[in-house]
């Protein structure tokens, strides 16, 4: 948690110096600018498989809502990962700590009040402090100091910035994000949720996605799934990776897994533009969409009429 603090305040900091927001990212480092919505229609994902029997899931944080919609589908034990430690305090801490306050109108609102650029800083902090008596003690001390730190170091510069806006990005006004989360369909399932919640067990693990079998190993699960990391899997396999990479991979990930275990191996942004098909459906991969054995199936974009995107699916069965 301290390093998280040091690093969260680096981020402020250099932001606040220059009076200006920045990405300040770097592809799988432990400690960056995040994503606060999912770009992903998890909603369409989830509805695909039938999750009745399914009892536990392990899924990227990212920005939670992976998490969240599984406990919507009735799966109560979740582990969740991610390379980037600030997930975690966006995910279990605030995120968390909102939905537990907040009703679903309230939830919305607040939610727009926080992607406004222009929100002061002492209205920003307030809201934060307040959710602050409603988190785990870890994300309390995380929260309240940066909520400190960054409106002293606004007041000595005489700046205005969002600091959720400087924590992560993708910060938008919620409308666009409704239809692609199951929990924020309407207040029926906001409330549903809100009570699953506050029953589910959910974990939290630093880890490369690409090491699951070895972080996780020694559990099994229902539902894996990696949203679009698979993307970045050139950081460790080199450009150009191929095939045997990707089955050797799946494969692994069927160790920590149970007979009949969906794995969402990976989410396609803009799978099909225009009617025309991506071939390469993996950055700096050479894998063409048509050695993939998977059935890719698509996935409606509620952002684009144009666009369509995509999800390989997998099945796991277990050789007795």
């Amino acid at each position: 948690m301290i390093r998280a603090i040091i690093y969260a305040k680096k981020i402020i900091e250099r932001q606040v110096k220059k009076n200006d927001y920045e990405m300040i990212s770097e592809d799988f480092s432990k400690y960056q600018k995040g994503f606060y919505w999912t770009n992903e229609n998890i909603d369409h994902c989830l509805g695909m498989v039938n999750l009745k029997e399914k009892n536990n899931a392990l899924a990227v944080a990212s920005t939670g809502d992976h998490a969240f919609n599984l406990i919507a589908n009735g799966i109560n034990d979740i582990d969740t990962f991610d390379i980037n430690r600030l997930t975690e305090f966006l995910v279990l801490g605030l995120k968390r700590a909102m939905i537990e306050v907040y009703n679903y109108y309230e939830f919305l609102a607040m939610q727009n009040l926080l992607a406004d650029p222009a929100v002061s800083l002492e209205q920003l902090t307030d809201i934060i402090m307040s959710l602050t008596y409603h988190m785990d003690t870890k994300y309390r001390i995380f929260w309240r100091e940066i909520a400190d730190y960054n409106y002293k170091i606004q007041k000595k510069y005489g700046t205005n910035l969002n600091l959720i806006h400087m924590l992560y990005i993708n910060v938008f006004a919620l409308s666009c994000h409704l239809n692609n989360n199951t929990y924020l369909y309407d207040e029926y399932f906001y409330e549903d949720f809100r009570n699953k919640l506050g029953k589910a067990n959910i974990t939290f693990k630093g880890a490369d996605a690409l090491d699951l079998a070895t972080s996780f190993k020694g559990r099994k699960y229902d539902v894996i799934m990696l949203s679009n990391i698979l993307d970045y899997a050139n950081t460790r396999w080199g450009n150009g990776w191929g095939i045997n990479e990707l089955e050797a991979y799946i494969k692994s990930l069927e160790g920590i897994s149970n007979e009949d275990a969906v794995l969402f191996i990976k989410y396609i942004l803009s799978y099909i533009n225009s009617g025309v098909v991506k071939k390469h459906i993996f950055h700096d991969s050479s894998i063409v969409s048509d050695e993939i054995t998977d059935k890719i199936y698509s996935v409606p974009k509620h952002s684009s009429s144009r666009e369509i995107d995509g999800i390989i699916l997998r099945r796991v069965k277990i050789d007795k």
